[in-house]
């Protein structure tokens, strides 16, 4: 009736199986509220637990759509559990998924603190899947998928149905197509604002920065984003990425640093200092999500020590948070 599934990379998925029932013994295909307590207890015992990455349940939570965007195909008044609702604010799931309602419906990702009265925490997704060959075909028609075959020596494409792909064809360097404003060489270059010049790499105060010490990362050749950076250049770049991080402690800040390339010929890493009293990394992180949200932007967090080049193409932003 209820369980925690922990993979062998630490994801941790919590279920709890069938409708809620109020009388006890319950039939097989019923959870009461001692399995709920139980599913708890096995996991908040734990003094380090801040979260299951996923919970399946059969209902929905009750009134999940406070707050949020409400559904509209389903009866609001005898749909979800409180039970099932005071599981998931217990557990803290990052995705949620419920299906015995047989609607799709997707609520806006909440929080699971309170705001300013306590620490940030990551953002809940809760999700409902509609019934398998719906008329309506919601959510129900998978999307065509690639992935690349990094055993294949020629690094075809193949799309989810095996085909093979065209052969990747190695990238053209792009060339400036008019004035650059960020190539060192350019006479377009303000150079009153560099601050330091290296080998491969140079860093300037931002014209109408945001405060006062905001600065750029630049490489000096014409490079679009950071994907598209050779070997040296990108270790160069973090070398400066640690003098910055070391410079901003000295005056009790911390940076995020954004790449800006969409629309853009050069690459420009923007540097921008925040107080290390004023916020915490989880509260610029919550900052961003929650921002995104509102414009509908979808942020994919990628892992540490990722190669941005395996999960990341040009005309991206790529955000980076310093501890």
């Amino acid at each position: 009736r209820r369980g925690v599934f922990t993979g062998a990379s630490g994801l941790q998925i919590a279920y709890l199986s069938g409708i809620e029932s109020s009388s006890d013994p319950a039939p097989a295909y019923c959870f009461t509220a001692k399995d709920i307590t139980s599913l708890k207890m096995s996991l908040l015992s734990n003094s380090k637990f801040k979260g299951v990455d996923i919970l399946l349940t059969s209902p929905w939570p009750k009134d999940v759509w406070n707050y949020g965007n409400p559904p509209t195909d389903v009866d609001l008044k005898i749909c979800g559990s409180e039970q099932v609702a005071s599981l998931a604010a217990s557990l803290k799931p990052r995705y949620h998924f419920s299906a015995l309602h047989g609607a799709n419906y997707e609520r806006l990702p909440y929080r699971n603190h309170v705001v300013l009265q306590e620490s940030a925490q990551h953002v809940s997704r809760f999700i409902a899947l509609a019934s398998v060959g719906n008329p309506g075909k919601k959510k129900d028609v998978p999307a065509q998928q690639f992935f690349f075959d990094l055993k294949q020596s020629q690094g075809k494409k193949r799309n989810s149905d095996g085909r093979g792909g065209q052969a990747k064809q190695p990238r053209k360097h792009p060339q400036p197509t008019g004035p650059c404003w960020f190539c060192l060489a350019s006479p377009e270059v303000e150079k009153h604002l560099v601050v330091s010049i290296g080998e491969h790499c140079y860093i300037a105060l931002a014209k109408g920065g945001l405060m006062s010490d905001h600065i750029l990362i630049l490489p000096i050749g014409h490079y679009q984003a950071m994907v598209d950076l050779s070997t040296e250049v990108v270790e160069e770049c973090e070398k400066y990425k640690a003098s910055l991080k070391k410079f901003y402690k000295s005056k009790e800040k911390r940076y995020v640093m954004f790449e800006r390339n969409y629309r853009s010929q050069h690459l420009q890493l923007q540097v921008v200092p925040l107080p290390l009293s004023c916020c915490t990394t989880e509260d610029i992180k919550e900052s961003f999500i929650v921002q995104a949200q509102e414009q509908n932007i979808e942020l994919l967090e990628i892992p540490q020590h990722t190669d941005i080049k395996q999960v990341c193409g040009l005309n991206v932003l790529t955000v980076y948070l310093e501890h």
